[in-house]
């Protein structure tokens, strides 16, 4: 029987327009928590990077309930990712994480190459566009329409 203990690898966090923050941990079995106090998700085998992200359990995919505008009009999407370079490439090359080109130039990620490719990136989460920096822009800010 092997008892060895699960290690937490790294922290980081996803902040929203409105000023939510949602921690996860990282351990070295390869999967996330969410510890925030709003959203407590155990077990996590992937997170997608994107406004609206979403996860991927043992055996499904799920997105996260939120809405575009609180009352006040102010967005619940998130608008940063904030994960160290090191553990921004353990995510990476251990498949933790995934998010399509856009994002990475959205969020500015330090590997620019998404992963478009795979089964819940499929399309773009812009509108098409030979220009996409004018959209960025405004999308970084929070106007998504």
């Amino acid at each position: 029987m092997n008892n060895q203990k699960v290690q937490e690898v790294g922290r980081f966090q996803a902040i929203s327009f409105d000023g939510r923050s949602y921690e996860f941990i990282v351990y070295d079995n390869n999967t996330i928590n969410c510890i925030s106090l709003a959203l407590k998700i155990y077990n996590i085998k992937k997170v997608i990077l994107k406004p609206r992200f979403g996860y991927c359990s043992s055996t499904s995919y799920h997105e996260i309930k939120i809405d575009s505008k609180n009352r006040d009009g102010v967005s619940q999407l998130i608008c940063n990712y904030i994960i160290d370079l090191e553990l921004f490439n353990y995510l990476k090359k251990h498949n933790m994480i995934s998010y399509s080109t856009d994002m990475a130039y959205l969020y500015n990620f330090p590997d620019k190459s998404g992963y478009d490719s795979d089964w819940h990136c499929k399309g773009t989460p812009f509108k098409r566009a030979r220009k996409k920096g004018p959209i960025l822009v405004k999308q970084k800010i929070g106007m998504f329409n």
